[in-house]
């Protein structure tokens, strides 16, 4: 049994059956992760297979995997080797399966990459982003430029670990023993070894991937350091860009934003209704052309000045960062309130958008797909 809090209660059973009981309110795209992540890793080691926390290239008609702790770059080192051609073959999960001459080879998941916000930042692939992992993540699915979908023979293994302060980068070769304990490390889902009694199983594996993949190597490389800086450089570096108005205005987004932020973590929703005016029904816009404008820089600087904040800004705060800066300006805004069904499901999602001078603000193109319950104005 498998309890993921908010999601759903799990139980994988007998490597061949996965039930579920959803959490009400819970996204199903959410459910679906886990169902292709962590309980598909469950029950391919319930098979008595080897699970890998890694990523895997393809080198050569080889495959090489980067295995790492969750942050450590696995994902964006894969994605910046797709870029340079290398094909992708499975990431986050590797499944190790033993061929009849005795070697492992990964057999391939399909699925597309999730890359943080600053790992497309750092690769400049934005504009490849599709939809968010999750509504709660500034994590993003990515269809990488070339997927093998054929299972390949482990040529190589890199364990990725952030380097300590006084440690210079580099790259060396395991020893055997060191080897077999960092795999051991590096299953997927550790304690769940034990607890499945596969300590055996991994030791077999380990020993005769040494044979396998006579390149076993440990990264020492500070991937995930050198990603965050780069990215923050690369900001700082477009900020410095700007006409000075238009850095004014991403300046002033943030503080709105982070001031959006404190007040729907502090204030329940009546006592922030109460702020915003009156509630009044659906009904036609009666916007003033004068202010297009401005409304459109806002709505670039509220989009760009989220991107950037170290937390997951959802609609309604970037909604009240827009309203404020809007009546700031006396430009009359509408904040509307509404409600979507997901596709496949029954539940219910709630959405906030914002418009103005006939210009789409914020919570756009999902505004499209709701139900307006309500909405402010002034």
């Amino acid at each position: 049994m498998l309890r993921v809090p908010e999601v759903a209660d799990f139980l994988i059973s007998e490597g061949r059956r996965i039930l579920f009981k959803p959490i009400s309110g819970c996204e199903l795209h959410t459910i679906a992760l886990y169902l292709v992540g962590t309980c598909f890793a469950i029950l391919l080691q319930q098979r008595g297979e080897l699970v890998l926390h890694a990523s895997a290239i393809s080198v050569g008609g080889r495959a090489v995997l980067f295995c790492g702790a969750s942050g450590a770059g696995k994902s964006t080192l894969a994605a910046l080797l797709c870029r340079r051609g290398y094909g992708l073959i499975s990431d986050d999960i590797c499944n190790l399966k033993l061929s009849a001459d005795d070697r492992y080879v990964v057999r391939p998941d399909g699925r597309m990459l999730k890359l943080w916000s600053n790992s497309l930042d750092f690769l400049e692939w934005r504009t490849a982003a599709q939809r968010a992992v999750r509504s709660d993540l500034d994590k993003y699915f990515v269809a990488p430029p070339g997927n093998r979908l054929a299972a390949q023979t482990v040529g190589a293994v890199y364990l990725i670990h952030d380097a300590l302060p006084d440690e210079p980068d580099s790259i060396r070769r395991l020893r055997t023993l060191e080897g077999m304990r960092e795999l051991r490390r590096n299953a997927y889902r550790p304690a769940l070894v034990s607890a499945m009694d596969m300590e055996a199983s991994y030791f077999a594996g380990s020993a005769a991937l040494q044979v396998s993949a006579p390149r076993f190597l440990r990264s020492w490389r500070s991937w995930s350091h050198k990603m965050r800086l780069r990215s923050i450089l690369s900001r700082w570096s477009k900020f410095r860009s700007l006409h000075r108005s238009r850095q004014l205005l991403l300046m002033e987004a943030v503080f709105w934003l982070l001031i959006a932020e404190c007040v729907i973590r502090v204030l329940p929703f009546p006592r922030i209704a109460r702020l915003l005016g009156t509630l009044r029904p659906p009904g036609p816009a009666q916007d003033r052309p004068n202010g297009e404008f401005a409304a459109r820089e806002i709505s670039w600087a509220i989009d760009r000045a989220a991107r950037a904040l170290p937390v997951s800004v959802v609609c309604f705060p970037r909604a009240l960062a827009a309203w404020h800066m809007l009546h700031r300006r006396n430009i009359a805004a509408r904040l509307h309130f509404g409600a979507s069904r997901d596709s496949g499901s029954a539940q219910l999602r709630t959405h906030a958008w914002l418009d103005a001078s006939g210009v789409e603000v914020t919570g756009y193109p999902e505004a499209h797909r709701c139900v307006e319950i309500g909405h402010f104005a002034r």
